[in-house]
């Protein structure tokens, strides 16, 4: 990068022009807070008015050979457009993963027969449930139960209209809200406001909505990672489920535990809470005075590479003959 700015400091102001060029850059990202986090995050979509959430599954393996391991614990979202017999399509509906875990999963909840099926991308059954009462889903894995087990319903809506609501009562210009993908990077939840002015979009992590509280069981054709009650890893464990191989006799070698914390979901008052704190940022106007403090700093930081790298006294400090815009990189 900084090879390619040089040539523009061989002109007197070229150094200007790489401020202003910079600085659009900066005033149009925050114009436009979509574009921008388009680049840095993996947006799924507009926050969802219903969707479904997987939790307390085991690792779940595919039964197409050379299939892969998968994880139920993830967001299912509405499907735009569902391919199934009228009859099904009446009684049924149908939810997807979008998120970038290994594995895209589809869930079908027929509502009529209260039963609950989860395929994996090449419509193979994975696991299956029925329904028994307000809390309680019996899932299934060949044949076997898988205990703790649940895929819950939240209403989107709900929390959308909540966030709005709270950032209108403070003036704070909400254009739209998103669901970002944290779940295929790590456990970690996160919210954030990101614009400025009139601009502004929320963008929720859907790990926000997720809890990964370890299945205590491991029924045939599942994997379980979290081996003890207190959230420990045994990774020799998981390479032993995984691979085949057998690490009974590595003795100390064997690797240590990896010990780590259950997650838990979040209610929709503490995302608020979490949104109140970030909505605080708009409401005092953090990003317009960062900004204002940034072109102050990066018009005296380029202006001094541009002399440093045009002044011929500089150059003969460091026993050039002649000024080289190559000075300028110790600017």
């Amino acid at each position: 990068m900084v090879m390619l700015k040089l040539p523009f400091l061989k002109a007197r102001w070229g150094w200007l022009f790489l401020w202003i060029c910079m600085m659009c850059a900066v005033v149009v990202l925050q114009a436009n807070p979509e574009a921008a986090i388009r680049m840095e995050f993996n947006l799924i979509q507009t926050f969802p008015n219903f969707f479904g959430v997987g939790r307390n599954f085991p690792l779940l393996k595919s039964p197409k050979a050379g299939g892969p391991w998968v994880s139920a614990n993830r967001i299912f979202y509405e499907q735009q457009a569902v391919s199934v017999a009228p009859k099904v399509a009446a009684t049924s509906t149908m939810l997807e993963t979008r998120d970038r875990n290994v594995g895209p999963l589809t869930l079908q909840h027929d509502e009529e027969h209260q039963h609950l099926t989860l395929y994996d991308s090449n419509r193979s059954l994975l696991a299956q449930s029925r329904v028994t009462g307000s809390a309680t889903q019996n899932w299934m894995v060949n044949g076997n139960t898988l205990g703790g087990a649940r895929v819950g319903f939240r209403k989107g809506k709900k929390l959308r209209d909540e966030l709005l609501g709270l950032a209108r009562e403070r003036d704070i210009g909400i254009d739209e809200v998103y669901m970002i993908d944290g779940s295929s990077k790590d456990t970690r939840a996160n919210a954030f406001v990101a614009g400025a002015g009139e601009s502004r979009v929320v963008g929720l992590y859907d790990t926000l909505f997720l809890g990964d509280g370890p299945s205590r069981e491991t029924p045939e054709g599942a994997v379980n990672l979290f081996t003890f009650a207190g959230g420990e890893v045994d990774i020799d464990h998981v390479q032993e489920a995984i691979t085949g191989a057998d690490y009974k006799d590595a003795g100390n070698d064997r690797q240590p535990l990896w010990h780590r914390d259950t997650t838990v979901p979040m209610s929709d008052g503490e995302v608020l809470a979490i949104l109140g704190h970030e909505l605080g940022h708009s409401a005092m106007h953090h990003v317009e005075s960062k900004v204002a403090g940034l072109s102050v700093s990066s018009f005296v930081s380029f202006a001094v590479w541009g002399w440093m790298a045009t002044s011929p006294l500089v150059s003969s400090a460091f026993a050039f003959a002649e000024s080289s815009i190559h000075c300028g990189v110790f600017a």
